[in-house]
């Protein structure tokens, strides 16, 4: 009762988003780059029904996690399913597109690629019981295969293939990436782009702080596994900064 009171108080509050039939936006979410942030303000200027998962989808039968690209392709309709939704999020990289039947628009965040990362296994340590106790530095030797260059893999770098000059291409082309650490100015420029007016909120899911400075070596091994991160992350900033 009180959520869709919620809701209705929210409807008026913010601006609606009204989509034409054929519109779609792929909205990737990166971990660790205020991505539930970004999906929360999406939630408060879209009608539930146009997107997936919906707020009462993710907090309800999902239990907070999105649906898996598999459970995504095994419950949908993928060649039709931009008539039902016009917004569909999740932990996926850009080939899911490939999945679509009209190209959708994708939408992304990327971060600092080592403050990232330190996030990620931070965020491990603290939501994996069977990592409580390690340091960073054991949590980053067991996930290494998972973390390295993390942001570019999902966007399109093949490691096997090494295509950054298709990689670096397929970035360009994405219809929107947005800087963490300039979120609100982000959020100007995805307004001016689509044509929204979506409203900044106060930061959700900060993952807290580590007490301890990870030792040099650490820090020394992330940065040398990062280099395509960084690679995006320093072109998308000098666009910001020219």
């Amino acid at each position: 009762m009180i959520e869709d009171l919620l809701n209705q108080y929210k409807k008026f509050a913010y601006e609606r988003i009204h989509f034409s039939k054929d519109e779609l936006y792929f909205f990737l979410h990166m971990p660790k780059t205020a991505g539930t942030t970004f999906r929360h303000i999406l939630y408060n200027h879209i009608d539930q029904a146009h997107i997936l998962p919906s707020r009462k989808l993710l907090k309800g039968r999902l239990k907070g996690k999105y649906l898996s690209g598999s459970d995504l392709l095994n419950t949908f309709d993928m060649k039709n399913i931009h008539q039902q939704f016009h917004v569909i999020c999740g932990h996926y990289g850009i080939q899911m597109k490939t999945q679509f039947s009209i190209e959708p628009k994708v939408i992304t965040f990327i971060r600092e690629p080592y403050q990232r990362t330190i996030s990620h296994l931070i965020h491990i340590k603290n939501k994996n019981p069977k990592y409580s106790n390690h340091s960073l530095s054991d949590i980053w030797a067991e996930k290494k295969e998972l973390l390295y260059n993390f942001q570019s893999r999902r966007l399109g770098y093949n490691p096997i293939t090494d295509n950054r000059n298709a990689f670096v291409q397929i970035f360009d082309s994405i219809y929107f990436v947005g800087l963490t650490e300039k979120f609100d100015q982000s959020l100007s420029q995805l307004n001016a782009l689509s044509g929204w007016n979506l409203s900044s909120i106060k930061k959700k899911n900060i993952s807290p702080a580590t007490k301890n400075i990870p030792p040099a070596e650490l820090t020394a091994e992330i940065h040398k596994n990062l280099d395509l991160d960084y690679l995006i992350y320093n072109r998308r900033l000098k666009q910001f900064q020219d």
